[in-house]
């Protein structure tokens, strides 16, 4: 399925690099926001369902901007750079995930419960806190990318 997206992806922009260009003329923020603006924040009144859904905007969001880092590499690097630079941005988000697992969850070893499976439950505070923090990482990646197509 992700090949025949990167394939997708590929053949448009053989056909039509102006549009490349546009994706690239956007400044990070613009990114961000546009993304940002694709889900809506929650307005449910429970606290534990909020919570839920705001791990799942999270997580959404991360996923928008990780598709346009995508797209902004894709269109500026070879094919072989393009799969360097994608599998290093998914083992990035792995192993920053076990970072923030380990500093959010296992930071108190007599809760061994938390660190091994609390982390995998959404209604829990430090897994939203967790997802900013991934969220906060990839929009770092972002911003250095747009910057440098910017040179």
């Amino acid at each position: 399925m992700r090949k025949t997206i990167f394939a997708i992806f590929a053949l448009f922009y053989i056909i039509n690099p102006i549009f490349a260009k546009d994706i690239v003329s956007q400044s990070d923020e613009e990114i961000y926001q546009n993304c940002l603006n694709k889900f809506p924040s929650p307005t449910t009144v429970s606290v534990t369902q909020g919570n839920i859904e705001d791990v799942k905007r999270e997580r959404n969001l991360r996923q928008c901007l990780k598709n346009k880092i995508l797209e902004i590499a894709q269109s500026s690097l070879s094919e072989k750079e393009f799969n360097n630079f994608a599998s290093a941005l998914n083992e990035s988000e792995r192993n920053n995930f076990e970072i923030y697992r380990i500093i959010f969850f296992c930071s108190n070893d007599s809760k061994s419960i938390w660190c091994n499976e609390r982390y995998k439950d959404d209604r829990s505070l430090e897994k939203l806190m967790m997802e900013k923090s991934l969220t906060s990482q990839i929009k770092q990646i972002l911003s250095t990318l747009v910057e440098q197509q910017g040179d």
